[in-house]
């Protein structure tokens, strides 16, 4: 899974939003606003990180079974493919 190319994290204040840039802003308009674990889910995969890996980081970060992280991980990147933000690899 992997970051779809023209969409950036960005925080406004208190809030972290998802928004596209140059061409693709052109067919998706607005924006995605996240919650901490999804900015730091979001955060690893543009670190390059594999799903795997993610899942790995967020339960050490959070201190949450390797089981529980993987669903977040799952969860969040599936939102976020159904959403045409992140492409499978």
């Amino acid at each position: 899974m992997k970051i779809k190319k023209g969409f950036v994290m960005q925080k406004i204040g208190d809030t972290t939003v998802v928004v596209s840039t140059g061409e693709l802003s052109r067919e998706f308009h607005g924006m995605i606003e996240l919650n901490q674990t999804a900015a730091d889910i979001w955060s690893y995969f543009a670190d390059g990180l594999s799903q795997e890996e993610a899942a790995k980081k967020l339960s050490e970060e959070y201190g949450i079974s390797l089981e529980k992280a993987q669903e977040d991980i799952a969860k969040i990147a599936n939102k976020m493919l159904q959403a045409g933000v992140f492409e499978d690899e």
